[in-house]
């Protein structure tokens, strides 16, 4: 996310019980860059992060997932193996092993602040968890 002008990538752990005092402790190995206008998909007790604007403006097409009981980052496979350069602005929900990711706005190697603006899109995409790989792009 963003705060005072400069973005993050903090994540705090919270207790339901007491949510005023958040937990930091965890390992930082592959830790994900800071982004804004990403989603968050929670499955199968693992904490996806998917794609948004990084530093300079540039949209990102990375995937990380933080195992919840191990407290570990890890990056997976990325979405250019379906054609997406950089994803922003996108919804994306759950499925049991799956996750959908819809529309955006798109790149091909296309940074957002430079003078090709991206694209919106209304294409859907199915990526298996388990192999982390894609399974089907709609469009």
């Amino acid at each position: 996310g963003v705060f005072q002008s400069s973005l993050r990538n903090d994540l705090l752990i919270y207790n339901q019980g007491d949510i005023r005092t958040p937990k930091s402790t965890f390992a930082h190995n592959n830790y994900p860059p800071a982004r804004m206008l990403h989603s968050t998909v929670y499955a199968n007790n693992t904490l996806y992060v998917i794609g948004g604007i990084g530093e300079g403006g540039n949209l990102l097409n990375d995937v990380y997932s933080f195992k919840v009981n191990y407290k570990t980052w890890d990056r997976e496979n990325n979405l250019s193996t379906v054609g997406v350069e950089g994803i922003c602005g996108h919804t994306a929900v759950a499925h049991f092993d799956n996750i959908l990711i819809f529309g955006g706005l798109v790149s091909k190697g296309v940074g957002y602040n430079q003078a090709q603006p991206p694209d919106y899109s209304n294409q859907l995409i199915l990526l298996d968890t388990r192999k982390f790989a894609c399974l089907l792009v709609f469009i």
